[in-house]
Formats: structure tokens, C-alpha cells, sequence
């Protein structure tokens, strides 16, 4: 792995700083949450932590030459970031949130209140989970309820949550990432990346099992991954009201850094246009 560490040092070194400063953003001392609901800090405390650790595991198996491996968390950062900015721009960003929390429960419905009893440190405000996901189900009908199951808050697939955004911010690229980026990480998710992992041997008709450490990868998924640590970090200093400007500043600068270039990303685009029928509406 030092080849690795060698070649991709410049690369590294950004993601290591992109780290640093998100840190800092949710550091002790900073006001993060003041005046903000139990349930909203809650939830947004859950995303962040989640969202940062997404990051490390990306970079950390990048660091080890597991490059497709850090395709799948950096594909669950993009899905991620996509709820986050949802939140963001949602006309109730308390309901939103609070749905948000009682997603996780409505995945495991029989267990919603084991789990709430046997988490108390979650609050007195999730005791009623059983009750509120009875009142949710109620009020949406049972078509809703399990398309809110499935996808969240927004009931929305990620590419029509993708395709969404687009048409609420202002010069979103939301569809375009998942266009180009999406469905190549989600070969590693799927399963339909196993050329990356056996070869044909020509020399004797017989098959390289690949289990060492790879380059592959590893520059567009560092990248990508520190451009969407840089966009979360922007929404959670928004939605908290950190007015960390100089935290932004500096991740612009470093995601900048990292910046593909246009023939880059061509390649990428023709690559991924050839297999982005196989995850639509992934």
C-alpha cells in the first residue's frame, strides 16, 4: 500500500484536510443547536456524525487500495446528502426531520416500541413511535405509507429526489451527479462490477482471483467524496446556523483542489452512460 499511499498523496492530504475542518464545524463550544427543537438537533446530530463517518470509511479504504469497496459508502454519502438538502429546502424543516426520525422505526415497525424502550437515552419523545407511525399511516393511506418505507420523508425514489431538487434550487446538478457518478458506484452495490475482481489469464486459459490491493478508482471516488462532504457540511452549517464561513471557505478551496478536469470527466460521463439503464431509479 505504500505505492498507493505515494501516488495518491496529493489526493490524501486534501481528504485529511477536508476532515479537519468539517470537525471543526461540530467541535465543542460552537453553538451547534441553540434554539433548535430536541427532535431537529436529534436527527441532525445523527446525520452529521453519519455523513462524517461515511467519509472516513471512504477515505480510509481508499488508503488501503479497496477503491470499488469505497464506491458503495460513498454512493450511501450521495444518497444521504440528497435527504440532507431535502431538509434544507423543505417548507417545515422540524416535520421533515421529526419524519425523519420515525423513518427509521417504520423500517422495523414490530420493533419500533422494544427499540424505543430499550433506548431511553433517545428521549422521551420517541416512547409514542408506535402511536405516531399508527397516526402517519393513517393519514397518508397505506400507498403513501409504504413509498415513505421505502424512501424516506420525500417518498421519492433517489433519482426523482435527484431530478426534484433540480427544479427547486437554483442551478442544482443533482440529476447530473446521479447521472454520471451513481451509477458507477453502484456496480460495487450491486454486483455488477466483478471484472474489477477476475481475470482471464491468456497464457494459460486460466483465472486471476484479484485480492490485493488496487489503484482503482481511488482518484475519482476521493474526489467526489470531498465535494460531497464539502456540499453537507454547507447545508449543516445552513440548517444549524453556524455561520462557519470560514469552514465553507476552506472546504471550497481544498474541493476545488481536487477539481477533474474536463477530459476527466468525459470519460466518465461516456463510461457511465453505458451503464446508468442498469440503476435508474436505484
Amino acid at each position: 500500500m505504500a505505492a498507493i499511499a505515494d501516488r495518491f498523496r496529493r489526493q490524501f492530504e486534501i481528504a485529511d484536510a477536508a476532515w479537519d475542518a468539517s470537525i471543526e464545524l461540530v467541535s465543542s463550544g460552537m453553538g451547534v443547536g441553540l434554539g433548535k427543537k430536541r427532535s431537529f438537533n436529534l436527527c441532525m446530530s445523527a446525520v452529521t456524525a453519519k455523513q462524517l463517518r461515511f467519509f472516513c470509511a471512504t477515505v480510509r479504504l481508499c488508503k488501503m487500495g479497496l477503491g470499488n469497496e469505497a464506491q458503495v459508502c460513498h454512493r450511501a454519502m450521495y444518497e444521504l446528502f440528497l435527504q440532507l438538502k431535502a431538509l434544507e429546502v423543505s417548507a417545515d424543516r422540524e416535520l421533515f426531520a421529526r419524519q425523519w426520525l420515525l423513518w427509521c422505526f417504520a423500517n422495523m415497525e414490530r420493533q419500533a416500541g422494544l427499540i424505543a424502550k430499550w433506548s431511553p437515552k433517545l428521549g422521551p419523545e420517541l416512547a409514542d413511535v408506535p402511536e405516531r407511525i399508527a397516526e402517519l399511516k393513517k393519514e397518508v393511506g397505506e400507498e403513501e405509507y409504504k413509498a415513505f418505507v421505502r424512501c424516506g420523508p420525500m417518498r421519492e425514489s433517489v433519482a426523482d429526489l435527484a431530478t426534484h431538487l433540480d427544479t427547486i434550487v437554483k442551478g442544482g446538478t443533482f440529476r447530473w451527479t446521479y447521472d454520471t457518478y451513481y451509477p458507477q458506484a453502484s456496480g460495487p452495490a450491486h454486483g455488477y462490477d466483478l471484472f474489477d475482481f477476475a481475470t482471464l489469464r491468456k497464457e494459460d486459459d486460466g483465472i486471476l482471483m484479484v485480492l490485493c490491493p488496487s489503484e482503482n478508482h481511488i482518484d475519482a471516488v476521493i474526489s467526489s467524496s470531498v465535494w460531497n462532504l464539502r456540499d453537507s457540511v454547507v447545508v449543516i452549517d445552513s440548517v444549524w446556523g453556524l455561520n462557519r464561513a470560514d469552514i465553507v471557505k476552506r472546504l471550497d478551496e481544498l474541493s476545488y483542489a481536487l477539481k477533474p478536469s474536463a477530459e476527466d470527466l468525459a470519460r466518465f460521463s461516456n463510461k457511465a452512460a453505458g451503464t446508468s439503464g442498469s440503476s435508474s431509479g436505484s
